[in-house]
């Protein structure tokens, strides 16, 4: 009888942590002229990956809780909104081979290079060439953007919820949109102005993808 009296005990126990997942307040998501206002400084005060990322941990730094995990969200949702078969594909142009991780970091640098070249992003996956034109020195994969708010939050008392609410799984790998086989035929006619940037002289050369991407 005491087996089966623990045996209670232990599914009130998952039930309740159950109860307690669901409970897990949503962070609110900061606005749009807050976020891009963050972004458009950082980009004005940096021109690599890692001066941009100690200049976002200053100014997050700098906000409440709240606002840090509001930040977050608002990423997840961008990133969702770039999460397209179609841009999936850039990124396999760009990166031949790349791994989710890289897609991931990919995301990251769209969403941290600004507004417009993110919107214009979202609207068509082409227009990817004009912001790796405007890159400058900034590779084109920012693995840590998006932890830093995690990192920061981390780092104070009383925000383990916040933590666990914001808690992103980037091992989807499901895009919507039409499937197209990745021929160099096919990115000619779907992403002109990317497989112009990239693929017009590595057919004779090999040199043209190195150059963009360093």
């Amino acid at each position: 009888m005491r087996i089966f009296g623990k045996l209670a005990a232990a599914r009130r126990t998952g039930a309740k942590a159950k109860q307690s997942e669901q409970k897990l307040p949503s962070p609110p998501c900061i606005d749009d002229v807050a976020f891009w206002y963050i972004i458009n400084r950082c980009n004005a005060l940096t021109v690599s990956n890692p001066g941009y990322y100690n200049e976002l941990w200053s100014l997050l730094s700098n906000v409440d809780d709240a606002g840090v995990a509001g930040f977050a969200v608002k990423v997840g949702q961008i990133k969702r909104l770039l999460r397209s078969w179609d841009n999936w594909a850039a990124a396999n142009l760009i990166f031949p081979g790349f791994q989710q991780e890289a897609h991931d970091g990919f995301q990251n640098w769209i969403i941290s290079s600004g507004k417009e070249t993110c919107l214009r992003a979202v609207e068509h996956a082409d227009n990817i060439a004009e912001a790796i034109h405007a890159a400058g020195h900034r590779e084109l994969v920012f693995a840590d953007f998006d932890k830093v708010a995690a990192e920061i939050l981390s780092q104070r008392s009383g925000c383990e919820q916040l933590l666990a609410a914001i808690k992103k799984d980037s091992t989807e790998t499901i895009f919507p949109g039409e499937h197209w086989k990745l021929t160099e035929q096919n990115f000619e006619v779907r992403l002109p102005k990317l497989s112009a940037m990239i693929l017009q002289d590595t057919n004779s050369s090999g040199e043209a993808k190195h150059q963009i991407l360093h």
